[in-house]
C-alpha cells in the first residue's frame, strides 16, 4: 500500500475515495492504481525531482497523479486547460517536463504545443480517455501504461508535490515553488500538513483508530484543480480520509444535485459561486 492512503484503506477500503463525472473509485482501487502508476512511470525512466505536466480536468486521474508524485519524488505541474498551444509549450520547456499527461478533450492543443516545444527531456506522453490514438502520434494510452505497472510495495517512497504556474498576465507564466513542491523526505509529510489543516476545513482525519461506524466527510470541489486552493481543499481532505466529489465546471443546479446525491458535508466555493 501507499504510505499516504494505507491508514484510510484499512478503515474505508471499499468506500468511495474519488467521485467524478464517470463514477466512483474506491480507496482500495485508488491505492492500487497509484502504486501501479509509480512503478510504471519509474519504468519509463522518471527519477527524483522530475516534472510531470498534466492537462486534466476535475477528474480522478489528477488525484491519482497527485498521490503518485507524493510517493515518487516528482513535481506535478497542473496546466490551465484554457491555455493555448504557445502557453503550454512555454511551460513544458520552462518546467523541463519529463512526462506529459493530457485528457482527450485537450489532446489536439497539447499535440500542437508539443510540436512547438523543445521537449528534449520528455520520456512519456500519455493520453487519458477512450479516443483512438491514431490521430495523436507519439502518445501512449494512460490506462495501458498504468496496467503495465506492478502492485509491489513502494519501498523507497520520496515526497514530491505540485508546482502551480501563475496565469501570466504580466508576462510569461511563472512556476511557484513552495513547501508543497519540495522534493525529499517521507510522503507522510503531506499527512502531517493535511491533518494540521483538517480543523480549518472542518474535517477530522480518519485512521486506524477511528471508531467503527464513524461517518466520513464528503468534500465537493467545483473549482479547477490547476489552482492551488482547490488542489489543497481536494488533496488535503483526501489525505484526511474524506471522499472527494469533483465537479469539472461549476454549475449551481448541478452542484446542488451532487450535494444531495453524495451526502456532501463540505464545500469549497469562491464568493461568486
Amino acid at each position: 500500500m501507499t504510505a499516504l492512503l494505507e491508514p484510510v484503506v484499512s478503515v474505508r477500503g471499499d468506500e468511495p475515495a474519488v467521485v467524478d463525472a464517470r463514477g466512483a473509485t474506491s480507496w482500495r482501487a485508488l491505492d492500487a492504481r497509484v502504486t501501479r502508476l509509480v512503478h510504471a512511470l519509474r519504468s519509463r525512466g522518471l527519477t527524483s525531482g522530475d516534472r510531470i505536466v498534466a492537462m486534466l480536468g476535475n477528474q480522478s486521474e489528477i488525484v491519482e497523479l497527485s498521490v503518485a508524485c507524493a510517493h515518487g519524488g516528482w513535481v506535478l505541474v497542473p496546466l490551465n486547460w484554457h491555455w493555448v498551444a504557445r502557453e503550454i509549450a512555454y511551460v513544458i520547456d520552462d518546467a523541463g517536463a519529463a512526462a506529459v499527461v493530457v485528457d482527450e478533450r485537450w489532446a489536439e492543443v497539447m499535440g500542437e504545443a508539443l510540436s512547438r516545444a523543445d521537449g528534449a527531456g520528455l520520456r512519456a506522453r500519455l493520453l487519458v480517455g477512450d479516443s483512438a490514438l491514431d490521430g495523436f502520434a507519439g502518445f501512449d494510452a494512460y490506462e495501458a501504461l498504468l496496467a503495465s505497472g506492478v502492485e509491489d510495495p513502494i519501498t523507497d517512497a520520496e515526497k514530491g508535490g505540485p508546482m502551480f504556474y501563475t496565469s501570466g498576465t504580466t508576462g510569461d507564466p511563472k512556476g511557484v515553488r513552495s513547501a508543497l513542491t519540495t522534493v525529499g523526505g517521507p510522503p507522510e509529510m503531506f499527512a502531517l500538513m493535511a491533518h494540521s489543516f483538517g480543523p480549518i476545513i472542518d474535517i477530522t482525519p480518519i485512521g486506524p483508530h477511528t471508531p467503527p461506524g464513524d461517518t466520513a466527510s464528503v468534500q465537493l470541489v467545483c473549482g479547477p484543480l490547476y489552482h492551488s486552493a482547490q488542489w489543497v481543499f481536494a488533496m488535503f481532505a483526501l489525505y484526511c480520509g474524506a471522499t472527494i466529489v469533483l465537479q469539472h465546471k461549476f454549475d449551481a443546479a448541478g452542484l446542488l444535485d451532487l450535494v444531495d446525491e453524495h451526502g456532501v458535508t463540505n464545500l469549497h466555493l469562491v464568493p461568486t459561486q
